[in-house]
């Protein structure tokens, strides 16, 4: 996952310093929010921090992309992918596979090389185990759940289901990076704080479950549930009502399930503030993008105080 990681940031970062210019604001926004949340996972938090700039600052330009905020974009970019290289450099122990490659002058060289001999390592072994059940895929997950419950001093238990469903993680590689975000909304959001669960007759510890099942020979549905204050449709639509791209929809004759599907618009946000966890309404956005490009579908469901229920609907690829 981290070589993964690496590798995927390295190719964004080249990508957008060639052709800035020739990007969208909010493909560039999409592409970094999902970068920043994996290099959270790790706690690469000075990588973090400059993506969380850099968000800031396209957020900012209010979809004014002249020649000064595109230079300056390029600026922070060339910066995020400098602190990346430096990071790898100061941590070399992680990827002593290829340490000898980081000794050089050459960064850019050394991290393709650095990636190669990894990449190389897991070749054969990838080539003879391609599928893998589906649960030991979000295993993945475990380790950021964890670490942000314990930044905001809550208790949560994840229970990811075994499975006899097996698929080739490289088909939903995208997808399964992006899903972060339904896990960390999760906390942020929706699991309430220990106190605040007491005072609802809840156990003190917040849970999120997740299972597979197949739908037929060639679909399956994976379910996230949490336990935690729920999705409010009114608070949804209040808050739809003060942004302009909402104007058009007669938000009146939408139902509840309707009105919660609008967490899933670019955008949108229930956050009053916004932090590094949440609050830019880029993450659901980019999931329901991944979900869409693979065929598949996505369904919000949720009861206020009880629970949150994502319902991901895929195709099997053989």
């Amino acid at each position: 996952e981290f070589v993964d990681l690496i590798s995927d940031s390295d190719e964004s970062l080249t990508y957008y310093l060639k052709n800035i210019n020739n990007s969208k604001p909010i493909d560039i926004f999409r592409n970094f929010h999902t970068l920043k949340a994996r290099f959270a996972s790790f706690k690469i938090n000075e990588v973090v921090q400059i993506i969380h700039n850099l968000e800031t600052y396209l957020n900012d330009m209010s979809n004014n992309w002249n020649s000064t905020n595109i230079e300056i974009i390029h600026s922070i970019i060339g910066k995020i992918k400098l602190t990346q290289s430096i990071f790898l450099k100061e941590h070399r122990k992680l990827v002593e596979v290829a340490s000898t490659s980081i000794n050089g002058t050459n960064t850019e060289g050394n991290l393709n090389l650095l990636i190669s001999d990894i990449k190389s390592a897991f070749e054969a072994f990838n080539k003879k185990f391609i599928l893998k059940e589906i649960s030991t895929l979000f295993t993945q997950f475990i380790a950021p759940i964890k670490e942000l419950s314990e930044q905001q001093d809550k208790l949560i238990e994840i229970d990811i289901l075994e499975s006899d469903i097996y698929i080739d993680p490289h088909r939903y590689k995208e997808l399964l990076n992006n899903l972060i975000h339904i896990f960390r909304n999760a906390i942020d959001h929706g699991i309430e704080s220990r106190n605040e669960r007491i005072a609802k007759n809840k156990t003190e510890t917040g849970k999120i479950k997740v299972s597979f099942s197949l739908q037929s020979k060639n679909s399956i549905e994976i379910k996230i549930k949490d336990d935690g204050r729920g999705i409010d449709p009114q608070k949804i639509k209040s808050k739809a009502l003060t942004l302009e791209k909402f104007n058009k929809l007669d938000l009146d004759k939408l139902s509840d399930e309707e009105i919660i599907s609008l967490i899933f618009e670019s955008g949108f946000s229930s956050k009053e503030e916004i932090n590094s966890i949440s609050g830019r309404g880029i993450g659901m956005n980019a999931v329901k993008t991944e979900i869409s490009k693979l065929g598949g579908s996505l369904y919000v469901s949720s009861k206020i105080d009880e629970d949150t229920t994502f319902l991901i609907n895929l195709p099997i690829f053989n």
